[in-house]
């Protein structure tokens, strides 16, 4: 890549994760980071100039970086505190032609890139990379079949109808001044059609776009290989006209074929720069706009919708008390963090409902815990429990009615006095979020500092969010909604549904992460914290003198819910064990 950079007199190359989809799981072939850093995790950044290669995280991935990227880069730095290109633009080079990817990058972020670049008098040089570079697209190219599998869920219990929410997002491209919208976000279309696919592991969902009027004229884009199923799927659907179906290679004659004075809303935020200047801009009027009417219509659960999260939270929850009821055992056998994340998994899916795993399972013992995002690996990590290990435990479920992620920290023995501190302070932390209710449009900065500042009263904090969107049997991460102290400027609304996850972290020492998914009561007008997750917490670990009676009376109340919900689907002995965790403190 040095090489080339060279020989096309660039000064150096913006390197992200996404793939043309801009998605969050991005297909091993595609994984750029791993490629030229060796780093597993989600999200990151990369920097190669001429000279130098530098890998830019956020704390969630500090750890980690350190462990998989510090022998094959020069730098590892925090992109919070240090803007990738920023430190790009700063570096001296006889060249004045930065490079990104137009086609995983995001319209939004070529226009912060453009901010940035024109105030060191810098150019941005917007290409398909992996055209442009032969040696990418011969990795990009191989393996990997063409995901295929489209099935519907239409009429499902829990699920509005697809002509209704076309009808809703009808109503808001009136409201919005403009005649179209053209959404490139497969959740979206997803959400809207009540379909689903396999494009990747963990999210049920298809790579898709369409074009939406303000008459509910829908024309649907496809992979090549999902056509012919999607129609059969689409033509006994009751939608105002028929919905139209092409592949993603007609995106811009179908924009072509809008009337010239037509207006398209656009998303900067979930479309790719080339398919937002090369498919749409270029022909017809564009309303840019952050995030467009599907994404706020999807992330506003009806009470139906709610309900059927709340089906998979019970189902889930029951797993959960069996595979924490199972810890407390005395094994026979050594158990590693795989051993454990595989029991997990075969609990869970005893139950028919379970689609797949809502994400890689999050399975950490001893100093592990400390390392945010980590995964065992068979051939590079995983640790055998070790007598008064910590282990932490993040994981979750696709069911049909909704999606998991859960998150308990226990002690594989006797915890220590910090231990129990910290625990006691990371409870207080998410009891903090549950008990405040707050103004509807509220941003996720104010909700994160409800639960951050009883850490900071203590001198602590952590380096990831409170808490993330979570879908309706889709994506386990729904954006755009977050709350965090990063970047948290979104407002959230009744009806919401999020993750409330505070933790602690003390490198080469232990980890603590105490997670449930909420919601916002969609009948409330106020944000009223809901749990959705159920499982115990351990009381027999919290020093309680550290509670006040408002949080004793929450954790109270939410124990006895736990326990009058979940006994019907439990084993006597784990009904028993499930009595004792909840019991009244």
């Amino acid at each position: 890549m040095q090489q080339w950079l060279v020989e096309n007199d660039c000064a150096g190359v913006l390197l992200t994760n996404s793939d043309e989809f801009l998605s969050e799981y991005t297909p091993p072939q595609k994984q750029r980071l791993r490629h030229f850093c060796g780093f597993t995790g989600s999200v990151g950044y990369a920097v190669i100039t001429q000279q130098e290669c530098v890998l830019f995280v956020d704390g969630r991935y500090s750890v980690q970086a350190k462990v998989e990227s510090a022998k094959y880069v020069d730098q590892i730095l925090d992109y919070f505190k240090i803007d990738p290109l920023d430190w790009l633009t700063k570096q001296p080079s006889p060249s004045n032609t930065l490079v990104v990817d137009g086609a995983c990058f995001s319209q939004s972020e070529k226009s912060s890139l453009l901010t940035i670049s024109k105030a060191f008098s810098k150019n941005i040089k917007s290409l398909n990379l992996a055209d442009a570079f032969s040696p990418l697209k011969a990795i990009e190219q191989t393996s990997s079949p063409a995901p295929n599998s489209v099935f519907s869920i239409e009429g499902t219990e829990y699920y509005r109808s697809a002509n209704e929410k076309l009808l809703a997002v009808c109503d808001e491209i009136k409201q919005s001044g403009a005649d179209n919208v053209f959404t490139f976000c497969g959740q979206n279309v997803c959400w809207l059609l009540n379909i689903r696919g396999d494009a990747y592991p963990y999210s049920p969902e298809i790579n898709a776009a369409a074009l939406i009027s303000a008459k509910g004229e829908v024309d649907l884009f496809l992979a090549e290989t999902q056509l012919a199923k999607t129609k059969e799927i689409l033509s006994s659907y009751k939608t105002p006209t028929e919905i139209n179906i092409f592949s993603f290679s007609s995106i811009s004659e179908r924009i072509k074929a809008l009337p010239e004075s037509a207006i398209v809303e656009v998303a900067t935020e979930t479309t790719p720069t080339l398919i937002f200047e090369e498919s749409v801009a270029k022909y017809r009027a564009v309303r840019s706009v952050d995030f467009d009417a599907l994404t706020k219509l999807r992330s506003r659960k009806v009470s139906k919708e709610i309900e059927g999260i709340q089906e998979a939270h019970i189902y889930d929850g029951a797993a959960l008390c069996q595979f924490l009821y199972e810890f407390e055992k005395k094994y026979t056998e050594p158990q590693t963090e795989i051993s454990r994340a595989d029991r997990l998994e075969e609990i869970r899916r005893k139950n028919a409902r379970l689609h797949s795993l809502s994400f890689p399972t999050i399975s950490s013992a001893g100093p592990n815990s400390a390392i945010n995002h980590y995964h065992p690996q068979i051939d590079l990590s995983n640790r055998t429990l070790e007598p008064d290990d910590v282990y932490l435990v993040d994981s979750g479920g696709q069911y049909i009615s909704g999606t998991t992620d859960v998150t308990r920290t226990v002690v594989h023995g006797t915890p220590t006095e910090k231990f129990k501190k910290s625990y006691s302070l990371v409870l207080k932390a998410h009891i903090a979020l549950m008990l405040q209710r707050a103004p509807a449009g509220t941003i996720g900065f104010s909700l994160d500092a409800i639960a951050r500042r009883i850490l900071w009263k203590e001198g602590f904090d952590f380096e990831h969010g409170t808490g993330h969107g979570v879908g309706q049997f889709l994506s386990v991460h729904e954006l755009p909604y977050r709350i965090t102290k990063f970047t948290g400027e979104q407002k959230f609304y009744p009806g919401m549904v999020v993750s409330n996850e505070p933790g602690l972290y003390f490198e080469d020492e232990f980890g603590i992460r105490l997670e449930n998914v909420i919601y916002f009561d969609p009948d409330e007008s106020w944000l009223t914290p809901v749990a959705l997750t159920l499982a115990p917490f351990r009381t027999d670990y919290l020093i309680h003198d550290l509670l006040d009676y408002e949080e004793i009376d929450w954790l109270n109340s939410y124990h006895a819910r736990v326990m009058k919900t979940l006994t019907p689907l439990l084993s006597p002995e784990v009904k028993d064990w499930l009595k004792q965790a909840t019991a009244a403190i």
